[in-house]
């Protein structure tokens, strides 16, 4: 029997154990990297679809609780400019209420700057 004599036993394809265990060895540090790079992906995945989840669908239509803010904003901004639009849309038409279109305006106008001052007044400290 080979390896008792002495002699390190063989491998199945004929070379010596030590050949075998070095060659092992210069492998190992490789493998250990892509195990790593696999587990880091897979929980990145799962990260991700853990934050999708709790979220929801209106979260994916104005973001998560540290991007809402700013795209409820941008949100109340289009639709001001679309407000303000067709006031002077109604306007240059000639057929329309003074008064009304001037409150409108008015409060289109307002909540646009408030929008404004919330995306662009904050310091970089209170973000």
């Amino acid at each position: 029997m080979a390896g008792r004599g002495g002699s390190p036993p063989e491998h199945p394809d004929g070379s010596s154990n030590s050949k075998f265990v070095a060659d092992l060895i210069k492998v190992l540090p490789d493998l250990g990297r892509e195990v790593k790079q696999q587990f880091d992906h897979h929980k990145a995945e799962h990260e991700r679809k853990k934050k999708e989840i709790e979220i929801g669908w209106l979260g994916k239509l104005i973001g998560d609780k540290d991007h809402a803010p700013s795209r409820i904003a941008f949100l109340a901004i289009v639709f001001c400019v679309v407000m303000i639009l067709g006031v002077l849309t109604v306007i240059a038409v000639g057929n329309g209420e003074s008064q009304l279109l001037y409150t409108i305006t008015t409060g289109a106008i307002s909540i646009f700057t408030a929008a404004l001052g919330f995306l662009f007044g904050r310091g970089p400290g209170r973000r």
